[in-house]
This record gives C-alpha cells, sequence and structure tokens, in this order.
C-alpha cells in the first residue's frame, strides 16, 4: 500500500468514526460529496473551510450588523459578506488575493475589503508559519490599527495563528468571537491553554472539501 492509498483508507476510517460519534452529520453527507465532487474549491462554491457544526453556529449569531476581521481570505470571506455588514480580510499570497476580490466584484460585494499583506522574506522574527517562510508581523499586526472591541468576530484561519490570536483578543467587542480553525493541530494548544477564562466550544465533525474531519473551535470574549 502506499502513501496515498493508506491516507485514503485513514481519512475513510476517521469519517465513519466521525458519523458514529456525530450521526447529525449523517444529514450533511450529501453536502460534504457535492462540495468535494462538484465544486472542489472553496471559492467556487462560496463557503468556509470551517465544519459544518461551526457555520450553523455562526449562522445563528452574526447578522447584517455584524463587523468582522478575518486573518486568511477565501470562500469563507464571501460567505460571510452575504450575511454580515461589513468583513475586512488580510491575505498574505497575490495570487489568491486577486482571485478573492475577483470573485467579491462578481457578486458586486461591496461590503468586504481584502488587504493584501505579503511576508517579509528577508526578515527573521518570532511571527512565523509553519507552512511558508517569512515573517508575518504587518500581518499579524494588520488588525492593530482598529480600536479595542471593534469586532463581532475575528476568524483565525490563515497564517501564523497564534501570534494572530494575540492580537485579536482586545479587539472583539465583549460579546464577540474569535474561531480558530483546524484547532486539533498540537501547535495551538499552548495557545488555547493560555484563554482558561475564555468560554470555549468545539466543533467537531465533517467540513466542506475536506478529505477527513476536523474541528473548528469558538472562543467566546470572558
Amino acid at each position: 500500500m502506499n502513501n496515498e492509498e493508506e491516507y485514503l483508507k485513514r481519512s475513510k476510517i476517521k469519517t465513519i468514526k466521525c458519523l458514529i460519534e456525530r450521526p447529525s452529520d449523517i444529514l450533511r453527507v450529501p453536502h460534504w460529496i457535492v462540495s468535494k465532487v462538484l465544486y472542489k474549491s472553496p471559492l467556487k462554491a462560496h463557503l468556509p473551510w470551517f465544519t459544518y457544526g461551526a457555520m450553523s453556529y455562526l449562522e445563528n449569531h452574526l447578522n447584517k450588523d455584524s463587523n468582522v476581521f478575518e486573518y486568511g481570505s477565501g470562500g469563507s470571506t464571501l460567505w460571510l459578506a452575504k450575511k454580515v455588514g461589513h468583513i475586512t480580510s488580510i491575505e498574505h499570497n497575490p495570487i489568491w488575493y486577486n482571485l478573492v476580490v475577483e470573485a467579491l466584484h462578481a457578486q458586486n460585494r461591496n461590503n468586504a475589503s481584502v488587504i493584501l499583506q505579503v511576508p517579509k522574506t528577508t526578515r527573521k522574527d518570532d511571527y512565523t508559519s509553519a507552512e511558508e517562510q517569512g515573517s508575518f508581523k504587518e500581518y499579524v499586526e494588520s488588525i492593530d490599527s482598529y480600536p479595542d472591541q471593534s469586532f463581532d468576530l475575528v476568524v483565525v484561519d490563515g497564517r501564523c495563528r497564534e501570534h494572530c490570536i494575540l492580537h485579536a483578543m482586545s479587539k472583539v467587542k465583549r460579546t464577540g468571537i474569535i474561531l480558530l480553525d483546524d484547532s486539533y493541530r498540537e501547535r495551538y494548544q499552548p495557545m488555547l491553554r493560555l484563554l482558561t477564562s475564555w468560554f470555549r466550544r468545539d466543533f467537531k465533525g465533517l467540513k466542506p472539501f475536506a478529505s477527513e474531519p476536523s474541528r473548528t473551535t469558538i472562543l467566546r470574549a470572558p
């Protein structure tokens, strides 16, 4: 068995286990299959790459007055722009940035601002990503120009996520939330353990486009 076959087998086992533990996700299987086979891309489907449970939670907690800040643009930007008053999204990849902007223009979304903030490859500091080289300091600090308690939701689904959470904590409203996607990753656990005063809710299960279950965490300000 090669690596790809082993990965697919492991993914199937995880998916079956997920459906046994969370029967509610069985109703989402058709949508999940369509996302993988038909759309394949969050940007094409106008859907976030969050677990379905987290998406349902956001639908019940956001409205046309909500102000959102997002680290990492994509299908989530389009999806959220339909539901909130305004969304500001920070993107580090120039090619992906152009695709997101084009998709927003095609939908006539004038309540979304996408800001390009590429990493500085010539500088070394603690603002690093496990996926790409360079400093993401300006990327992370892009939220600092906004007053405290500015946002109803801060989405952390891009690079340098631990630092993004630290800078976002004072920027969410007292009733606001931070969303951390892929929160199962080991490197995020020290940060999550620091937020003991924050209400935490984990949404485990299927997510669009993904080959296996994941976890999206909602953190509500104390």
